[in-house]
């Protein structure tokens, strides 16, 4: 319960007064919601799959209901919403009634930044009053993200513009860049796989997609278009992913999946 400041001093002003009652003041702290957006767009062309693959089981349960259900049971995360595209929404919305009835399922666009616009314009009044403070972009074809990883990506934010999780690639081949006739041996490189969730101020990432927006830019990710909008010397700032949190993209990538489901389960 917050606790009283009195004030037996000073008036409305702050100037010196002679009343004796005190004036209690009530500190309250203002709650910023942490919403997740779970992307659920795919259609599972290169699974060879006549359905989007995330409604595909995975030891019991569809692929999405993995990550819908990681997001929600995470008692930092607010408000889980799921992006899907115009023939899925009744599936999803079962799925995610499954586990929680107050799980919005809306429809998405035709590629993955317009399916993250739509969500962020579901959540724009919210977002631009303050009450959300924190969104969360996850991809749905990655079922086994786990609170661990969810911890390490949303308590990383405070201060920063933006958190990405990434896993090193510890062996990577030499690069080579081909410039005209000239060919360079890059060398080993320090490089890093990206993954999801990624997890942003709400307002600065609502400014970088309306921005981009107007100025016709398309990202490679979420982080592309908040790069964009932060200052030279603002970075997005990744930490340690977890390579269980693989991306369902092919066959193979489903039955390690189903393996490793096993153990988290």
């Amino acid at each position: 319960m917050p606790q009283p400041l009195h004030n037996a001093g000073y008036g409305a002003e702050g100037f010196a007064t002679t009343t004796s009652t005190p004036v209690s003041v009530w500190i309250v702290e203002t709650i910023r919601h942490r919403v997740a957006i779970v992307l659920a767009g795919g259609r599972g062309r290169r699974m060879g799959a006549q359905r989007n693959k995330v409604l595909h089981d995975l030891h019991g349960r569809p692929i999405i209901a993995w990550a819908i259900e990681a997001f929600a049971g995470h008692p930092d995360i607010d408000e889980v919403v799921v992006i899907g595209n115009r023939d899925d929404l009744a599936d999803l919305r079962l799925v995610a009634q499954k586990v929680d009835e107050s799980i919005a399922v809306i429809e998405g666009g035709a590629e993955r930044p317009d399916s993250e616009r739509a969500a962020l314009e579901h959540l724009r009044t919210r977002i631009e009053s303050g009450t959300i403070g924190l969104v969360a972009i996850h991809d749905g074809a990655r079922p086994l993200v786990d609170h661990h990883l969810i911890n390490r990506v949303i308590h990383a934010v405070g201060g920063k513009n933006g958190i990405v999780g990434a896993i090193p690639v510890l062996a990577s081949p030499p690069l080579i860049q081909l410039a005209d006739d000239d060919v360079r041996t890059l060398g080993h490189l320090s490089l890093v796989r990206a993954q999801t969730p990624q997890a942003f101020d709400a307002r600065l990432l609502l400014r970088a997609y309306d921005e981009a927006r107007r100025e016709g830019f398309v990202g490679t990710d979420t982080s592309s278009y908040v790069e964009r909008v932060c200052g030279d010397d603002e970075k997005i700032v990744g930490v340690l992913g977890d390579d269980r949190n693989l991306k369902v993209t092919f066959k193979d990538d489903l039955a390690r999946a189903n393996a490793l489901a096993i153990d988290q389960k």
